[in-house]
């Protein structure tokens, strides 16, 4: 599908409510377990802290979308509090997530890197969830707590999780309400917590076009009034926020930058628009962010 064609469909899907429902019902048919990629699911759980002995971790997982697929890891591995949110319920069926929690075992057990007592764990978990007869019985089994709030904000007591965690959301939160998100991730992160997150920076249109796909920035060909008027949409939102600056917003927040590693492969992105002239190379060249914070103690 052309760039222009793909940006209108979604610009349609973005009209009203019923339409973005519409949107999200037509997503539950993609097989959306394939999404769990290992690689990424490893990051997060090699990040996580060491078990507590007076209580369990308790994590977040940001726009957690249909079927958890990064936060599966540790509920299938570790002995955790996890809490899932987003702005919307899109929680697939139970048929959708035994499927997610089997793809999940197979790349574990695939990966060779976890203790034979952590998988005979997993397995048992697993088998548990296949038997499960409702969703709310699976969740039940997996520690999972689904949460839901439309302005985007968790409400969780302050200093209540030890690690917050996101893949590919935060290009996604509004660019106006950013600054208001960040504070309260950092409030309801404990002293000492660490808030991890990788952040897909390239042009999420793009994924539509075949020509263009992953690893390019092809909005900025476009002017500014161009995007609010044919590119700009709410069912696949990117705030473009650049990465200098969404490191800045943690910084200005609290947060202690421990890890900002920018994938600077840029696949191609044509003449940049005067608009964009404000951009340094390096965040135009910027296609992914992995970015590591802790909460000073």
């Amino acid at each position: 599908m052309n760039y222009l064609v793909a940006a209108a469909f979604l610009k349609a899907f973005s009209l009203n409510n019923a339409t973005r429902s519409l949107y999200r019902f037509a997503k539950r048919f993609r097989r959306q377990e394939r999404h769990i990629i290992h690689e990424r699911a490893s990051w997060v759980m090699d990040l996580l802290p060491p078990a507590q002995s007076d209580r369990k971790l308790r994590l977040l997982e940001l726009g957690t979308g249909w079927i958890h697929a990064y936060s599966l890891y540790p509920a299938l591995l570790r002995d955790a509090e996890i809490h899932c949110f987003d702005v919307s319920d899109m929680r697939y069926p139970l048929a959708h997530l035994k499927r997610a929690v089997v793809r999940a075992e197979e790349q574990i057990t695939a990966s060779n890197t976890v203790p034979p007592t952590a998988i005979a764990r997993m397995r048992n978990r697993v088998q548990a969830v296949l038997a499960a007869e409702t969703r709310d019985e699976a969740y039940r089994i997996l520690g999972i707590t689904y949460h839901v709030a439309s302005n985007g904000l968790p409400a969780f007591p302050a200093g209540s999780m030890d690690f917050i965690y996101s893949i590919d959301v935060l290009e996604h939160v509004l660019a106006s309400a950013f600054p208001s998100c960040t504070e309260r991730w950092f409030s309801i992160l404990r002293p000492g917590g660490l808030f991890a997150a990788q952040v897909g920076l390239d042009d999420h249109i793009a994924f539509n076009d075949k020509a263009l796909g992953f690893g390019t920035k092809n909005y900025v060909r476009y002017s500014q009034k161009t995007w609010r008027l044919l590119l700009d949409n709410d069912v696949q939102y990117m705030n473009r926020i650049p990465a200098s600056e969404m490191l800045r917003q943690f910084e200005r927040t609290g947060f202690v930058i421990e890890q900002a590693v920018r994938d600077t492969n840029l696949v191609h992105h044509g003449p940049v628009h005067p608009d964009y002239a404000w951009l340094s190379q390096e965040d135009l060249q910027t296609v992914r962010l992995n970015l590591v914070a802790r909460k000073p103690v």
